[in-house]
Parts: structure tokens; C-alpha cells; sequence
């Protein structure tokens, strides 16, 4: 991303845990399509679409400044904080890229 911050009318995608429940940011997906994911951490691979919102980034920000200096992650990326606080970066293996691994 060559932009330093994130445009003010951008729509993320965020669980209601952060939303409703107060829970901060632990997940940050940034996936190939260009669209943000912004999660607790928690596993959402069963919840229903209606435990998610699209929201503006700059109300998480509002909340974790420090969210601000992802805007840099790049595509097909995720971020989690370590032990320290200090955000981590790391590609994600698609299933393309896992199916590929077989062939």
C-alpha cells in the first residue's frame, strides 16, 4: 500500500466481540482482494455472517491508535501483537498456495 494512513471513509470488516463487547484488535487480515478484516483473536471459523460489521477504520483506531501503523500491511498479510505489544507481520498460506505444495 503506498498510502501513510488509511482514507477516512474506508469500511472494515470487524467481529462484534471488538465492536459490542469492548475486546481489542488482535487480528489484522489484510487479504488479496484488498479488503481488512479487523478481529479479537478469537476463532471465528463458525460463526454466522451476522456476528460481523462493517465499520469504519478510523472508530478502531479511535480506540488502539497504535492500528493506524498497519496501514502498511501488505496484501495476503496478517498482523497480531506479540507479548510485548509489538505488531507482528506474516504472510497467510492460501489453499492455492497449500494445494500447490502437493502438486
Amino acid at each position: 500500500m503506498t498510502s501513510d494512513s488509511f482514507p477516512e471513509d474506508l469500511g472494515v470488516i470487524a467481529c462484534k466481540h471488538v465492536l459490542d463487547d469492548g475486546k481489542p484488535v488482535e487480528v489484522v487480515f489484510h487479504d488479496p482482494d484488498g479488503d481488512w478484516d479487523f478481529l479479537c483473536g478469537g476463532d471465528h471459523s463458525s460463526l454466522p455472517h451476522t456476528e460481523f460489521e462493517i465499520v469504519c477504520v478510523w472508530h478502531l483506531i479511535e480506540r488502539q491508535p497504535e492500528l493506524a501503523r498497519l496501514v502498511t500491511l501488505d496484501p495476503d498479510c496478517l498482523a497480531e501483537p506479540d507479548e510485548d505489544g509489538r505488531w507482528v507481520r506474516s504472510p497467510v498460506q492460501t489453499q492455492a498456495t497449500i494445494a500447490g505444495d502437493f502438486e
